[in-house]
């Protein structure tokens, strides 16, 4: 993502169904964070939620912006489906979150884990059909590209056979 951004055509990343409201002051916070460690070390990734004018991003001096996807500054900001639907990017990433996750049994919905505090009280099987249509929303966005991570190890596994078999030209 950081090289597509740097990149002439504009990209975004999008994660999840609906985040937290939104921070009533500058600076913007990053609530999205992913942790995780390889063969160097343990590693962090945070970004705030995209803001409306105003903000300021924590450490970067960047200023949030209304049009968070399309001003230069917002590329360092996350979109949700909310804020994403309807646009297009040369480039986009969609942070899967621990909401939907994959199994031996296929797509698992966990309401609870959701950002959107009004969504809890769904059942899995509620929520799920919400969940694939909002991810599925985020993932239409990238032009010429998407690329789809999960904060889930195993969910992360299966994205990354799914892309191995699209690599490879397998129709399967």
């Amino acid at each position: 993502m950081r090289a597509a951004a740097h990149a002439s055509p504009p990209a975004t990343a999008g994660a999840g169904i609906s985040p937290p409201p939104p921070q009533k002051k500058p600076p913007l916070l990053p609530e999205v964070s992913i942790p995780w460690t390889d063969e160097t070390s343990d590693h962090l990734w945070q970004r705030p939620w995209n803001s409306g004018a105003g903000g300021i991003l924590a450490g970067t001096g960047a200023q949030g912006r209304a049009f968070w996807a399309t001003d230069p500054g917002g590329q360092q900001q996350i979109g949700c489906v909310c804020t994403a639907q309807g646009m297009e990017y040369d480039y986009s990433t969609v942070i899967l979150g621990d909401d939907l996750t994959w199994t031996s049994s296929g797509w698992q919905a966990r309401p609870e884990k959701s950002c959107d505090d009004a969504l809890h009280g769904l059942s899995p099987r509620q929520y799920l059909r919400y969940a694939l249509n909002s991810y599925r929303v985020l993932a239409t966005q990238g032009t010429r590209g998407t690329r789809l991570y999960s904060t889930d190890s195993e969910t992360q596994k299966h994205l990354r056979a799914l892309a191995g078999l699209h690599r490879a030209g397998s129709d399967t």
